[in-house]
């Protein structure tokens, strides 16, 4: 009996086919018009690529033909060779990471950019950005300065800062007429 064992992890889906030699085939990383591949799911007889922006290839591996709902974006083959394998072979597609996600490369983010640690929305490469943020991982934002002052809290200060002046003109006038005093 041929059964096909289905091994999905947090980070990879393990496709293994016991008994049966088979072809290594993988997705084009890109579309014809450079849409990056988001997910790969591999069957006994096909191979079914999604790209962002939601195209879908279709590849009959035992025919060599393309369904094409990419609107004639797929690449005409896939990857890989046609010579059977003797050994049991598992493939392992990694699974794309999402926005905030960790990454080390841009290859594993569905987005196709990682930046400060993460999977980001956009490259996010000027000295001004993060895409690490508290609460807004994933997300390319400007690094903002601190607020500037309040207009209640400007007046506050020159309120304050006039106060501290007119007490040292007080201190120093009182130091000053004890000084005639005491000669």
């Amino acid at each position: 009996m041929n059964l096909m064992a289905l091994v999905v992890t947090s980070t990879f889906l393990v496709l293994a086919l016991p008994g049966a030699a088979r072809a290594e085939f993988s997705c084009p990383s890109e579309d014809n018009v450079g849409n990056k591949l988001a997910n790969s799911v591999t069957s006994t007889d096909s191979l079914v690529c999604t790209y962002l922006h939601g195209g879908i290839c279709e590849y009959d591996l035992t025919s060599g033909s393309v369904e094409d709902a990419d609107n004639g974006n797929c690449p005409d083959k896939p990857l890989g060779s046609a010579a059977p394998t003797s050994t049991e072979t598992p493939t392992v597609t990694p699974t794309p990471l999402v926005l905030g996600d960790s990454c080390v490369g841009s290859d594993r983010c569905q987005s196709g950019f990682c930046a400060n640690g993460v999977c980001c929305d956009a490259a996010c490469d000027r000295p001004s950005q993060d895409c690490n943020l508290p609460e807004r991982a994933g997300h390319c934002d400007p690094i903002l300065p601190s607020p500037p002052m309040s207009k209640t809290g400007l007046i506050v200060a020159v309120l304050l800062l006039a106060v501290i002046g007119v007490s040292s003109l007080w201190l120093r006038r009182d130091r000053s007429s004890s000084r005639v005093k005491l000669e």
